[in-house]
């Protein structure tokens, strides 16, 4: 089932957050009342509200979000092969009801259990594997040390040609 929205200025607000958490909620409730369910969202401040207490971190989410990390990328590819094929059969716009008529191909060809597995391991959920990130981020922090070292490298280059 798929389920669309939107708000006036085409962006999450805090109330269709909530929305969203109630849809969530009533179609993916447990048979059993003790499996549990985990929805994670981004710390955007329109999807945080004391009904949401937990959001990711900042300027991590590339990092920690499902979706980001493992699935997007199919899905942009899915909808790119989608593209290709109907301008080869002579479409010329692709318009928002295009889009929709193709969305239902799109998300079954993406959301597929080995995707979606992949990318909760490679954002270091699950199994839980908080390396994962953390050693990201460590590359991501000596590369950035070792840029300011350069930068100073050729700063003192520069000065003692002075």
């Amino acid at each position: 089932m798929v389920t669309i929205t939107t708000s006036p200025k085409g962006y999450v607000n805090d109330i269709l957050a909530l929305e969203f958490i109630d849809h969530f909620e009533r179609h993916t409730r447990p048979q059993v009342p003790e499996e549990e369910r985990l929805v994670l969202m981004d710390g955007c401040e329109n999807h945080f509200t004391y009904e949401l207490l937990f959001p990711l971190p900042p300027h991590v989410t590339h990092l920690l979000q499902p979706l980001d990390v493992g699935v997007f990328g199919p899905y942009k590819h899915w909808h790119q092969q989608v593209l290709y094929r109907e301008i080869a059969n002579g479409a010329t716009n692709f318009n928002k009801t295009d889009f929709l008529f193709h969305l239902q191909e799109m998300r079954n060809r993406t959301f597929k259990r080995p995707t979606i597995l992949s990318a909760w391991e490679k954002s270091g959920l699950f199994p839980f594997n908080p390396s994962v990130v953390l050693d990201q981020l460590q590359d991501a922090l000596s590369s950035l040390t070792d840029s300011v070292r350069e930068r100073e490298l050729l700063g003192s280059l520069r000065k003692a040609r002075q």
